[in-house]
């Protein structure tokens, strides 16, 4: 990203504050969300400017305390980015990173949850804190915070399952939720998930079914087979009573749709070869 796609990210995102803070703050004045504080804006909304070219990570994390929005979504991106790739580099930060997942702007609040969860699939014991804030997000006004909410929560669920376990009948039931974004993150949420516990999802399988026959097939139809390509790759016998759907999506008008059906399919069938082998 250049210069200037980097200042008409920010302009969009300071556009995005200024329009959305009223509802999000009575949000977060009627959630339980008290055991964060809340860091807002002042008037000016310029301590501190924003994120200088080159800032090491200890200027990042004074930059997630400032009150400047550009710097803040900013600084999010920074440690989203390293703190996945290097995350003993971002370790003073988290501590601000989590701060801010109690932001009453969309923008930054969804851009926190996004970080938090880069981190914790590197490092999920520096953000247990923040597991049961996140679930409460996953009911937030705005969908880019819910969507990204429940990501985070798969990330940090692929890394150390037992931090999300409890959440989860929460997390599948946003599989109803009203934005196709929402529901496509509840799917790479279980994806991540199920690589590590799949059984957990046994009793899951009517949902994943559903999905297949989702209105929309740009965010959701395409990914409901993965999730079960995802089980029955693992546990091929969890997954039987989706064949018949995997089987009828081969023909469905999305071309995607198609593709990721029949890989689902195949990876239930090599599956349930090798174990019969085993046997």
């Amino acid at each position: 990203m250049n210069n200037q796609d980097e200042a008409r990210v920010a302009r969009r995102a300071t556009h995005l504050i200024t329009h959305r803070r009223q509802s999000n703050v009575k949000f977060i004045k009627g959630n339980d969300i008290s055991d964060l504080p809340v860091v807002g804006f002042d008037a000016g909304g310029t301590r501190g400017g924003i994120v200088r070219k080159g800032m090491g990570m200890t200027g990042i994390a004074d930059e997630l305390e400032n009150n400047h929005p550009q710097a803040v979504c900013k600084a999010l991106g920074q440690v989203a980015r390293v703190g996945y790739r290097q995350p003993e580099q971002v370790k003073r930060a988290v501590p601000a990173l989590i701060k801010r997942l109690a932001d009453p702007e969309p923008e930054i609040c969804s851009r926190a949850c996004w970080a938090v969860g880069q981190v914790g699939f590197r490092k999920p014991e520096w953000v247990q804190a923040a597991v049961s804030t996140l679930a409460r997000l996953t009911e937030y006004p705005n969908a880019k915070v819910r969507e990204k909410a429940i990501w985070a929560l798969g990330r940090i669920g692929r890394a150390k399952p037992d931090m999300v376990k409890k959440h989860l009948a929460l997390i599948l039931s946003k599989a109803g939720d009203q934005s196709p974004r929402v529901r496509l993150s509840v799917i790479w949420t279980c994806e991540n998930i199920a690589t590590q516990r799949p059984e957990w999802f046994a009793e899951a399988l009517p949902i994943f079914i559903g999905l297949l026959d989702d209105p929309d097939a740009r965010h959701v139809r395409r990914e409901a087979p993965e999730i079960l390509r995802v089980l029955g790759k693992r546990r091929p016998e969890i997954v039987e009573c989706a064949i018949p759907k995997l089987t009828e999506k081969l023909s469905d008008k999305d071309r995607v749709v198609r593709i990721h059906a029949q890989g689902a399919l195949n990876a239930i069938r090599k599956s349930q070869v090798r174990i019969s082998q085993k046997g």
